[in-house]
């Protein structure tokens, strides 16, 4: 029941995963579980060396479109211990992440929905 009532309200579903072993074989088992119950899912890839072609080969091994990189940022885990949520800071790279991931998904859905697109 709960199940069908994601999928009945679910437009389009972001995965983030990490690059660690443990992390890749969660994304695995939860890829398979999430296009059953949403038909867009897309992928945010957080971690991993800087410039490498990581976040890519993840995402053709999951088969899913990459939406984004997340390189870590040390302000995260700082503002934790602050207690001021993640991204609070226009500046920070959290929340032009999180523009980005919501635009990108309004853009992709809207195109493959073919509302607005001339």
């Amino acid at each position: 029941a709960d199940e069908d009532l994601f999928r009945e309200s679910c437009d389009a579903l972001v995965l983030l995963t990490g690059v660690t072993a443990r992390h890749l074989a969660d994304a695995q088992a939860a890829t398979a579980l999430a296009m059953r119950s949403c038909p867009d899912v897309w992928l945010v890839v957080r971690g991993g060396p800087r410039g490498a072609a990581l976040p890519e080969s993840i995402a053709a091994h999951l088969d899913l479109p990459l939406l984004a990189r997340w390189p870590d940022d040390a302000r995260v885990a700082l503002d934790a211990e602050r207690g001021r949520p993640p991204g609070e800071s226009p500046r920070s790279k959290l929340a032009g992440l999180c523009e980005a991931v919501l635009s990108g998904v309004a853009l992709r859905s809207t195109r493959s929905s073919g509302v607005g697109v001339a």
